[in-house]
């Protein structure tokens, strides 16, 4: 699997070494109470009195008519109000009306009872400043309606509809609320509801409905958030197949030492020579053999051992292989949401030993939401957090016509879910190749490839890799990537399905590395991209996140020109800044008092997640900055200048919803660069981690790990970098590092012999 290039000594990242000085208390919050548009401020205060005051006659006739209930309304804050240093929680409090969760971008959910809503009237007669600053912040409030999809006789057949009941967060009150949807059901002469298993904080049920009355008293019942039918993931056989001439390659022979990747797809077929060796186990149980069709995972099989050979050798395909568990979970014709997730679960669950899963799945012609996230997505978040592994997805393929589109205020070709996942990585795809009659040009977003931002906006996709390109007719021939057909014959595909395997096998060789947490093997596959990517624009972004990785020993060592510092470890909520103060400048960047060099680094994270909280699911927020630290301010605190900019660049925006929009806020993922000509280095330089939490007391937060990646180079690829910052380390008592162990295979491969 060589590709001919010559193996190079290996610079070892370093490791940073932390001690207590690195870890201080959070600033103490506090300052008086914004209030907004004050001239406003009293009718407000009238109208949100008028409601509450006349709430019964909101919620419809069971809330009315059941004794403790609870409805919900939604609280829509003004623009300019978001922040959570805004918030309105002196007014909707435990003994008033409790905030529940988020719903879009904005928007409060609020549990009301006819005793909440009456000491919330008295609470808003009060005329106090931080009241009346809770009270400038809203918009409007509305009750809450869930809207049912639209009937069709299919529901008369049985079909299952998917009901989401809230969770206000009480157990006892939810215990309450189950029973009273239970007796409604059975009320309206309905089937039993089946409990769904999707995140511990999700309320699911199945449920069926077979008149449209049934489906008006569900999505009329003042408990229920959401009522949908479960969505579809496609069709997995093989249409119309390119096939690349007689060419053919064989299987290399089985490196037992090689990583497993979890192959979550159709499976694999029997039939290619050499392939099976690759297959270290398989779970069917689920698919029977009636209903498989073996091309789409067979393909990625391929690719996974042997990508690089069966394209040509083009450098940029990984020229390392996988192992492969063949996890067959997707039927020939297509699955449901439930239960394509319910295979998932069982089989990650059943081997913890497999720490990188490939799921090159998507919806069936959906895009993600700004405003929420998929039960889907959410699902495979807390099953990840649970096994402590990584699923690369692919982004999702959409027509030409709509990927290309330029209104940045369009949904259409938007990542399609579980794409949108939090702690997984999700991969579009780029042009390997072109033609004269090729959509895109080489190195170029595919014409297929789905952009972001994602939810919430979290930028997504990740990374990107190769996925093929093709013409105007859809035609994918000379320039699709090549890999095995289900008979062994070499064919063309297209797809951010083929670009994901490529993801995997970097990640999966990342992990393989001992103690290696899904935090830094991000970080150090994202930071890869970015290095590796000339520039990363607003344009480009969306399409390609943070670029295609590079090669492998060029992720786990620095050349000479290059040193690259690894900062992971956990803040816990007392301590939540992290500082280390002198950050080594190398002199041989150095022209005068002027820093003449590159330094880029990155950030990742596995945020607090909540499922109740809609667009504000991810519950905390870790910011970087290196720069140039000030004079202590009065309160003891220093203060720090940032020097490297945010990646894309984007003007700092005044209110929440534009630091959010630009991804500088509440994204595990964040990355820095700035190349610098003579910067003044003018005192001390120092790193600095913070971490904020939404809404939460201290005893709810919970400790936040991160990692962050930080290289310093040369540009123009001459300075002795590395061995300047070694031995500036080696000198300095504020900084202790190790080398970064990989495993035996990878230092083989990056080590002269």
């Amino acid at each position: 699997m060589s590709d001919g290039t010559t193996n190079r000594i290996r610079r070892p990242l370093k490791v940073v070494l932390h001690n207590e000085e690195n870890y201080q208390a959070p600033l103490a919050n506090g300052g008086e109470r914004k209030i907004f548009d004050q001239d406003t401020v009293e009718q407000t205060r009238a109208n949100l009195r008028d409601l509450f005051s006349g709430i019964t006659s909101r919620f419809g006739e069971r809330f009315l008519n059941t004794a403790g209930a609870r409805g919900v309304a939604r609280v829509i804050l003004k623009s300019k109000a978001r922040a959570k240093s805004y918030r309105p929680v002196s007014l909707f409090k435990d003994k008033t009306c409790p905030i529940i969760g988020c719903d879009e971008a904005g928007t409060l959910l609020i549990g009301v009872s006819k005793e909440g809503a009456e000491k919330l009237v008295r609470r808003l007669d009060n005329h106090s400043k931080i009241v009346t600053a809770a009270i400038s912040t809203i918009k409007k409030i509305e009750p809450y309606v869930a809207t049912p999809p639209e009937w069709n006789d299919q529901f008369t057949k049985g079909v299952p509809l998917k009901l989401r009941l809230f969770n206000h967060g009480d157990e006892k009150f939810n215990a309450f609320l189950k029973a009273q949807f239970l007796k409604l059901t059975s009320e309206k002469e309905m089937e039993l509801p089946e409990e769904l298993d999707y995140a511990k904080n999700l309320l699911m049920y199945k449920v069926r409905c077979h008149t449209p009355e049934q489906l008006a008293a569900l999505s009329g019942f003042y408990g229920t958030q959401s009522v949908s039918r479960f969505v579809e993931f496609g069709d997995y056989r093989e249409g119309h197949v390119n096939f690349a001439g007689t060419s053919s390659i064989s299987v290399p022979p089985v490196d037992d030492t090689a990583p497993i990747v979890g192959l979550l797809d159709t499976g694999v077929s029997p039939l290619i020579p050499g392939l099976s060796n690759w297959i270290v186990g398989r779970d069917e149980d689920d698919v029977p053999e009636v209903d498989r069709d073996y091309g789409h995972g067979t393909f990625i099989a391929g690719l996974l051992v042997a990508g690089k050979d069966l394209n040509d050798g083009n450098q940029g395909f990984p020229r390392e292989s996988c192992r492969i568990f063949d996890a067959i979970v997707m039927p020939k014709g297509g699955t449901n949401e439930e239960l394509l997730l319910n295979s998932i679960k069982r089989v990650v669950r059943k081997h913890p030993e497999i720490r990188v899963w490939n799921l090159s799945a998507n919806i069936k012609d959906t895009s993600c939401s700004l405003d929420s996230f998929s039960h889907f997505a959410m699902a495979l978040d807390e099953l990840q957090e649970e096994c402590k592994c990584i699923i690369t997805c692919s982004a999702g393929n959409c027509s030409p016509r709509k990927s290309l589109l330029v209104d940045p205020n369009t949904q259409d070709d938007r990542v399609s879910p579980p794409a949108e996942n939090v702690l997984g990585v999700t991969v579009g795809s780029v042009a390997h190749i072109a033609s004269c009659s090729s959509l895109a040009k080489r190195g170029k977003p595919s014409p297929f490839s789905r952009r972001g931002p994602a939810s919430g906006y979290i930028q997504k996709p990740d990374v990107c890799h190769y996925g093929g390109n093709f013409d105007a007719f859809g035609d994918d021939m000379g320039v699709g990537v090549k890999s095995f057909y289900t008979d062994g014959r070499i064919c063309y595909g297209v797809g951010t399905s083929y670009a994901a395997p490529l993801v995997s096998i970097i990640l999966a060789h990342l992990m393989a590395n001992d103690g290696m947490s899904p935090n830094l093997a991000k970080a150090l596959l994202i930071h890869s991209a970015i290095m590796n990517t000339k520039q990363i624009s607003k344009g480009n972004f969306n399409y390609i996140g943070y670029g295609v990785p590079g090669p492998l020993d060029s992720i786990t060592s620095c050349e000479p020109w290059a040193a690259t510092l690894i900062f992971e470890t956990t803040m816990l909520p007392s301590r939540r800044r992290y500082d280390h103060t002198d950050f080594p400048i190398p002199k041989c960047l150095m022209q005068g008092n002027g820093f003449c060099g590159e330094i880029t680094m990155t950030l990742v994270c596995n945020p607090m997640l909540n499922s109740n909280d809609g667009a504000e699911y991810c519950r905390s927020n870790v910011d970087a900055s290196i720069g140039v630290r000030a004079n202590p301010n009065s309160d003891g605190y220093i203060g720090q200048k940032r020097e490297i900019e945010p990646i894309p660049r984007s003007l700092l925006q005044l209110y929440e919803r534009d630091l959010i929009a630009a991804g500088k806020k509440w994204n595990p993922v964040k990355a820095y660069r700035q190349r610098c000509n003579e910067l003044p280095i003018t005192g001390d330089w120092g790193v600095r981690l913070d971490v904020t939490y939404r809404d939460l007391d201290e005893v709810d937060m919970i400790p936040q790990d991160f990692a962050l990646v930080v290289t310093i180079s040369d540009p123009e690829k001459i300075a002795p970098v590395y061995d300047t910052v070694q031995a500036m380390l080696n000198v300095n008592a504020k900084w202790q590092v190790k080398d970064l162990q990989i495993t035996n295979q990878l230092s083989q491969r990056t080590v002269v012999s």
